[in-house]
């Protein structure tokens, strides 16, 4: 009986993925997985089984014994002279049905878990398992080990022993291991190792971790989050997390479950959901006898058709009340289609229920026998493989309007600059729905198609943009109207071959209930109408979403985009002065809220999803005219005269990025910019112009990357100075700047990785590197970061630094305990970073003279450094002598680095181990590496790290700022613009890595000034000296500053004043490494690195967890070790 409660215990895990039927193709690679489960003395009768169509039947569960054998299911599974056992009958089914395609046997292992650390043990385990499964032609092993300390290298160990054992005894297995969502954070630093050695993960959607509370009511499978429902819980969060670290999407099978949930209530009159406290599990169901609140579905079908059904469509659960008990289930419906259609749509591997023993065998419920089963098969779909459309640019969406003055020269522009391109617009031309043909688009549609380049931005269609609500709630009032302009669209994307449609009711929007329910009602017939592939986005006006007139949550489940205007938020004929796109809430404006942060927060608290909004931006500017006598202290918000606009701009109101050009030229004109807002405006005599210029598009860029949104748009791409004309030679000036700052997912692509393998020295180098550089502590370090506390499984090397190369060529460190350390250190690598390599930093500590004496015995020194890698067991060594090297010593240098190399892959041919790396340090101020270095050589090695650094930009000093100004030049030093310099010297891309600082920068003045202006800062800034601090003394500090971020830099500072003195603080922010991390791996650089683990909040004493700069590299998706 234990062992029966065991394996109905663990049906409650899994719902797998069903292939067959309607649903999965016969040559589908992903899978349907269903889990049987016998009694213990149960003889089976598989006829029963034949309808389902699973792809593979997980049998078990198989338990390990004392002696580490496998102890079988069920005592009926091997055969005897009197009868087939379990495992033929299984076989027979399998081949007179083709149902399933695999037999997997499930193992359970909750007891003796001290294989795990033992080699033999693993061993014994690993080759008992394989011979039981392959003694009765067994297509796979499937795991799941009830505990919460497996996840560690020990179980790699055992499943690269597995998979070793598999290869020994020629057997044909498919390894799958079970995980629990509410176990993924612990496994997560072995995902990475284990995913070699796994066909399959299975992740258990119902274990969530809100399920470790036995106190608390929890819904079944949970698809989203919701308002009761928190996103760690749903399965799409989950999965993928779980897809973010480690593991390919089609190597992961979504299991859910067959089982409903039942829950005691306190109170009968207590309301319920999700996270709920509750008295304990419902009564046990009169067949399968649970007694932790499962029931089966021919358990609870008859109870909850007679019940209050509550449909939470947005985490898409199903719960109803009775008596006492709060019941969650699982049912054939919308919800789990839509479950089933998540899972295909995002490219998983597969679909799991658990188990049989919860579906209605024997059509107790009236919906036929095994309904939930059947449904699976029936609905779910793997996500066809198609060829790649638009391209690997971030989202960022681009509104042309073709017209007789404005076509597109497709030769002048980069296929990259956009992901999608929107022609506007087509029009509605009568109340019926009609659409008029626009000849102008017809001509850029042929000219794009013309277009000779490898990849493409997705075509779009902007419809009604401009028209107004008239022409639109007459179009959408009725059922057949609606349908006749959705037909309508279909024939217009299929003759044009365009990729979707843009709703541009934006005029001014949807301004009533009745309008913003046409407006439901027709997106929901559009998406029924289109092809299933189709890009349906919405554009959105500022006044509608202000005014709640969008069905947020709803038009989500129908749309890909929202796209929210950004850029009207003053009208020219307004009677004062102001912006039509400020960025940030201040109290500059009339309503601080009524500027893009505000009304993306708006969006959000509407239920918006991050991903969803794509946030507009235009290249048009806006003029107004003063009326009669203004104050220079007061531009912004002075009084206007409407009446001019009409009389002398044309569009009116309207002026270009040309215009905003020639303006500038005026020697009346005065250019100012409003810090606070993030915008520039001009006036030139009675003329005021609001405009974006390259450096608040990219502020608006990189604000819009860390807040994560889906992506950005820019509208009226047509108005920014297409033909280089002013200014001169630079067309596309805003578009490229937001091109330029804009960074997100993006990952490495299949030829991408490709090309870098290919340039690789060898196959030992990962495609993106984590370098975490360790000072050795000294002896007088209060609390000294300890060799055992390093993340090793965060970094792909550690750099252990405080040695230096002295004037006779003798390495030497600066710490006396440094050899000490180091043992440690190498002890705790073998223990907890079995893959970490471990590099030492050497720096030159010598005068010039003294180095090029050294350089005249180049071999010398090349057996000195090898000897004492090797006498250390160091696997690399980075040099740092940019201060000694002058354009004398090039040569010499060169010669070493050289040498260096060679001698490393003559001891791999003698080894056949991975080579020692070799890197070099350069400072950002190095801007001409072809002066010091052979860029040939330079090429060949695992890295050149830019180190980090700190500049004065006026205000203050900022540590390692990623771009300059963004007006036309690089402006400041900078990440961007130093990478710029050493590309342009023929520097490759892959052997780049940016070191980013841990420590912070404090900078003080004794004297108070009178303001708190940005002129105070400058006056702050000038002559003021400054110190390093380490992350745990910064979360002190800024408890007590006003933080900001420097958008344009992508930097972020703090600063205080009283009336002792001034401080500034400049930092790197979990935030600002994550934008860091997404521009290296959308440059294809070789890594990101930190300087240095010490100063990073190892302990975790600012409440973030240990190490936040560095776990902000970690969650990052695209980081790929392969």
């Amino acid at each position: 009986m234990a062992k029966m409660a065991l394996a109905i215990g663990f049906s409650i895990c899994f719902l797998l993925l069903i292939a067959g039927g309607n649903g999965l193709s016969a040559t589908s690679s992903c899978g349907f997985y269903c889990f049987l489960q016998p009694r213990p003395n149960q003889h089976l009768d598989v006829s029963i089984y034949k309808k389902l169509e699973c792809t593979h039947l997980v049998y078990g569960f198989a338990s390990l014994t004392t002696k580490f054998t496998l102890e079988t299911p069920s005592s009926f599974d091997l055969p005897d002279a009197a009868f087939l056992g379990n495992f033929e009958n299984l076989q027979l089914l399998k081949q007179t049905t083709q149902h399933p395609k695999k037999l997997i046997l499930g193992i359970h292992v909750t007891g003796n878990l001290g294989f795990l650390s033992n080699a033999a043990t693993r061993l014994t385990v690993a080759q008992n398992a394989v011979q039981m499964a392959k003694s009765n032609d067994l297509d796979g092993l499937f795991w799941y080990f009830d505990a919460e300390s497996i996840w560690n290298v020990n179980l790699v160990k055992f499943f690269k022993t597995l998979k070793e054992e598999i290869t020994t005894q020629e057997a044909k297995l498919e390894v799958i291991l079970a995980l629990g969502s509410r176990r993924i954070a612990r496994a997560m630093h072995v995902l990475d190792e284990l995913e070699p050695v796994l066909d399959t993960v299975y992740l258990i959607g119902s274990l969530v971790p809100s399920s470790e509370d036995p106190t608390m009511a929890i819904a079944v499978d949970p698809l989203f989050g919701s308002s009761d429902v928190p996103v760690e819980d749903s399965i799409s969060d989950n999965a993928e997390l779980l897809a973010k670290h480690g593991f390919p999407r089609r190597k992961i099978v979504v299991g859910l479950t067959g089982w409903s949930f039942s829950f005691r209530l306190k109170s009968k009159y207590d309301e319920i959901h999700h996270g709920s406290p509750i008295k304990g599990p419902g009564a046990p169901g009169p067949l399968t006898r649970r007694k932790d609140g499962r029931l089966a579905f021919h358990e609870i079908c008859k109870l909850a058709a007679d019940s209050n059904l509550q449909l939470d469509d947005t985490a898409m659960v199903t719960s109803f009340m009775a008596d006492d008990t709060w019941y969650s289930v699982t049912q054939p419906g919308e919800q789990l289609k839509t479950k089933l259609e998540w899972i295909g749509e995002n490219g998983f591997g597969g679909v799991g229920l658990a188990s049989i023993a919860a579906d209605d065998q024997k059509d107790e419920c009236g919906e036929g026998v095994f309904p939930l089963h059947r449904f699976v098969g029936q609905h779910f779909q793997c996500q066809a493989k198609k060829a790649k459309k638009g391209t690997d640019s971030c989202t960022r969406l681009c509104t042309w309007r073709p017209s007789n003055d404005s076509m597109l020269d497709f030769n002048n522009f980069a296929p990259n600059w956009c992901s999608h391109l929107v022609l506007s617009t087509l029009e509605i031309n009568s109340m019926y729905g009609n659409m008029s043909k626009n000849p102008f688009i017809e001509e850029t549609v042929k000219n794009y198609n013309a277009w000779k380049v490898k990849e493409k931005p997705y075509l779009l269609l902007s419809v009604g943009d401009g028209q107004t609500n008239d022409i639109w709630s007459m179009a959408l009032a009725f059922p057949n109207r609606r349908e006749k302009l959705a037909l309508s669209l279909k024939n217009h994307l299929k003759d044009l071959k365009a990729d979707g449609i843009v709703i541009s009711w934006t005029e001014p929007g949807p301004e009533n209930f009745i309008e913003s329910r046409a407006l439901d009602q027709f997106i929901i017939e559009l998406r029924k109408t289109l092809p299933d592939d189709a890009i349906i986005v919405l554009a959105t006006s500022i006044n509608s979403a202000f005014k709640n007139r969008y069905n947020v949550v709803e038009l989500s489940k129908h749309l890909n985009y929202f796209l929210v205007q950004g850029y009207r938020f003053h009208s020219p004929k307004s009677y004062f002065t102001g912006h039509h796109s400020p960025l940030f809430m201040s109290n500059a404006l009339v309503d601080p809220k009524n500027c893009i942060e505000g009304l993306a927060t708006e969006w959000m608290n509407q239920g918006a999803s991050r991903n969803q909004l794509i946030i507009e931006y235009t290249a048009e500017g806006m003029v107004q005219y003063f009326s009669g006598y203004r104050s220079d202290d007061k531009l912004f918000g002075a009084v206007a005269n409407p009446i001019q606009v009409n009389l002398r701009s044309k569009p009116p109101g309207v002026v270009t990025q040309s215009d905003v050009c020639e303006a500038m030229k005026s020697n009346v004109t005065k250019i100012h910019r409003l810090e606070d807002l993030g915008i520039p405006y001009l006036v030139k005599g009675d003329e005021f112009i609001a405009f974006d210029d390259e450096q608040s598009m990219q502020i608006k860029a990189v604000w819009t990357s860390l807040k994560n949104f889906g992506g950005l748009a820019l509208y009226a791409l047509d108005s920014d100075n297409v033909d280089g004309e002013c200014p001169a030679d630079r067309p596309f000036p805003l578009l490229r700047s937001l091109v330029r700052a804009q960074v997100c997912d993006r990952c490495l692509n299949t030829d991408e990785i490709t090309a870098i393998a290919t340039n690789s020295t060898s196959n030992c180098r990962p495609n993106f590197q984590v370098s975490c550089s360790y000072r050795i502590p000294s002896p007088k370090d209060k609390k000294p970061l300890s060799p055992d506390m390093i993340p090793f499984n965060k970094c792909t090397e550690v750099v252990v630094s405080e040695a230096e190369l002295t004037a006779d060529g003798s390495i030497q460190y600066r710490t006396s305990n440094a050899l000490a350390v180091l043992d440690d250190l190498f002890n705790a690598t073998s223990t907890y970073g079995s893959n970490t390599s471990i590099v030492l930093s050497m720096r030159c500590g010598m005068k010039e003279a003294e180095f090029e004496r050294l350089m005249e015995d180049v071999s010398s020194l090349e057996e000195s450094i090898l000897h004492h890698l090797n006498s250390h067991n160091y696997d690399g060594i980075e040099l740092r002598c940019d201060n000694v090297l002058k354009p004398a010593t090039k040569k010499a240098f060169n010669e070493l680095l050289s040498g260096l190399i060679r001698r490393f892959k003559d001891e791999r041919r003698e080894n056949g181990n991975c080579p020692k790396t070799l890197s070099i340090r350069v400072p950002a101020w190095n801007t001409k590496l072809t002066d010091f270095y052979s860029i040939d050589t330079l090429n060949i090695l695992q890295h050149v790290v830019l180190e980090p650094f700190q500049v004065d930009v006026g205000s203050m000093q900022l540590v390692s700022p990623l771009f300059g100004d963004g007006n036309g030049d690089q402006g400041h030093q900078a990440i961007d613009s130093t990478l710029n310099r050493w590309l342009s010297d023929g520097l490759h891309r892959q052997v780049i890595l940016i070191h980013l600082p841990t420590y912070a920068i404090v900078q003080r003045k004794s004297t108070k000034p009178t303001t708190r202006s940005s002129d105070y800062l400058t006056e702050a800034s000038k002559g003021m000296p400054f110190e390093m601090i380490e992350q745990k003394e910064l979360c002190t500090k800024l408890a007590v500053k006003d933080t900001r971020m420097q958008y344009d830099s992508v930097a972020a500072y703090a600063t205080s004043a009283t009336s002792d003195n001034i401080e500034v603080i400049s930092y790197e922010t979990a935030e600002t490494v994550t934008y860091k991390t997404k521009y290296a791996l959308r440059e294809r650089l070789g890594g990101i690195g930190f300087m240095a683990l010490n100063e990073e909040d190892f302990a975790g004493s600012c409440e973030k967890g240990a190490y936040p700069l560095l776990e902000a590299v970690s969650k990052n998706e695209c980081i790929v070790n392969a």
